[in-house]
Formats: C-alpha cells, structure tokens, sequence
C-alpha cells in the first residue's frame, strides 16, 4: 500500500474550537509481523492536542488493520511510521505515541512525542498517564 493511501484512511473533523488545548486519546492493538516475529502483538497508543482536525475513532481502527497487514522490520520503524502519518494528517500541536511489543519472554516498547514549535503547555501534559511506558 502507497503511503499517501495509508495516510488517507485516517479520515480527520474540523476541530470544535481551536482555541482550547485539550488532550485526545486513541489505542488499538494488533497482531503484525516483526520480523523474525510472525505474529507480534503490538499495543498501539496515541495521545495529541489537536490543532486545526482531529482523527475519527472508526478509521483509527480501518488505519490499525492496514498496519497490522504489513511487514515490519523492526518496531521502532511501525512507531515512526505511525508518527509520521499522524504528523501529515492532523498536524496536532503535540503527540506522543506508546507502542508496546508483548512476547511471553519480553516487552519492547517505544516512546516517541513531538510537537509544533513555539507549542508549550507543561500543566496539560502534567496531567498525562505515563505508567504504561
């Protein structure tokens, strides 16, 4: 699939008042391949501030079931790409992404955030669960 395909299920809303910074969460898990893994189960978690559109929760699940259809060399390479799409739909103001690799022997897990320049709001992202990391 063609990134520009793959980047156009994450169907986005014209954000309700762009004046407000509020945090939106959404999560999913997938079964993927990370090679050598067949069959990796992989915990996807995405929280943003939006900007100017916000994604809809039914093609965030359409967007999961792509990802999971795809090969992946490693799991930092599904957390960039994730972050990348998201990036070049929504522009959120902020986003940080969790996802967690569970075998029966180990856990892989990634932290990614990035935000727009000039974007601070250190009392919301205070507020933000970050045991799952």
């Amino acid at each position: 699939m063609q990134t520009s395909d793959r980047r156009s299920i994450l169907a986005t809303s014209p954000n309700p008042d762009i004046t407000l910074d509020y945090i939106i969460s959404l999560s999913g898990t997938i079964q993927t391949h990370i090679a050598p893994i067949p069959h990796s189960n992989v915990s996807i978690s995405l929280k943003y501030v939006p900007d100017r559109e916000i994604a809809m929760p039914e093609p965030w699940r359409a967007y999961l079931d792509i990802l999971a259809s795809h090969t992946w060399a490693t799991l930092e390479e599904l957390a960039v790409t994730v972050l990348a799409d998201i990036n070049d739909q929504l522009i959120p103001r902020w986003a940080e992404l969790s996802i967690i690799s569970l075998t029966e022997a180990s856990k892989h897990s990634i932290l990614l955030n990035e935000n727009q320049p000039d974007w601070n709001n250190p009392s919301l992202l205070s507020a933000i669960d970050r045991s799952q990391i």
